[in-house]
């Protein structure tokens, strides 16, 4: 257990009483890849937990639904900078913390500051309903620090049949196209910050006059110019129709894209 203790001093040199934070947990790391669950549901779990285990043996764990840091700040940017590489999974309900939608952006600030600091993040991502509401627009910090520009403002909905495609686009031809293992309600397609960093596309159902982009993964780029984050607008556990594909996907990500 870790406790921080402070004090300040003033422009005479006098300095104040010492205060202190509450105690919080500093797991000692056991791998370089950390595996942060936001998510909440099981399904996740069973899909992700076989397939991390072929691509990535050894990694730390933590669930967020249960372990929420008492401190984002520092607490949350602690755990982060221990690890090389994150991969964060959530869906839409992932609690209203801090006036906030969702705990990816509750977290923003450090998630920020540890690819500001050179790490590495994987991130599958679905947005509840009222996310991009046009009185919101604009405001989210996740739009900060993902690929994302924006989402479609449209009316309607986006969906992915079931067995549909979300295939590479040109310049990705070595990823294989992963394919819905169910019908996808709601897809998260976005306007990615830079076109040419647009890694997948979905083929995508347009329904009640939805108009938007096709985009669904797209990469950020550190300022070495390697990978630092792919971000998925999809959960990713319900492309896993293709069980190879899936892995091979998280296997490039993790061992190829982020291997620098």
């Amino acid at each position: 257990n870790i406790r921080l203790f402070l004090r300040y001093r003033d422009i005479s040199r006098s300095f104040s009483e010492i205060d202190s934070t509450k105690e919080f947990l500093l797991r000692k790391r056991e791998s370089d890849l950390l595996v942060i669950d936001a998510h909440g549901a099981a399904a996740a779990n069973t899909v992700y937990f076989p397939l991390l285990d072929q691509v990535y043996p050894g990694y730390d764990y933590i669930d967020l639904q249960v372990e929420i840091p008492p401190f984002w700040a520092p607490t949350f940017g602690f755990i982060l900078n221990e690890y090389d590489k994150v991969f964060w999974y959530s869906d839409g309900d992932d609690n209203l913390l801090q006036s906030q939608q969702l705990l990816m952006e509750t977290a923003a600030n450090q998630i920020q500051t540890y690819l500001n600091d050179g790490g590495k993040l994987l991130m599958s991502a679905r947005f509840p309903v009222s996310f991009n509401d046009p009185a919101q627009k604009g405001s989210t910090l996740v739009f900060a620090f993902t690929p994302m520009d924006s989402l479609s403002s449209s009316s309607g909905q986006a969906r992915i049949a079931r067995d549909g495609k979300v295939f590479p686009t040109g310049g990705f031809a070595e990823y294989d196209t992963l394919v819905a293992s169910g019908f996808i309600a709601g897809v998260d397609a976005f306007y990615p910050k830079d076109p040419a960093n647009a890694m997948f596309e979905g083929d995508l159902l347009a329904v009640s006059g939805w108009v938007g982009p096709p985009t669904l993964i797209a990469k950020s780029l550190f300022t070495n110019g390697q990978t630092n984050q792919v971000f998925v607008g999809v959960e990713l556990h319900r492309l896993n129709e293709d069980e190879v594909a899936l892995q091979s996907f998280f296997n490039r990500v993790r061992n190829i894209e982020f291997d620098w």
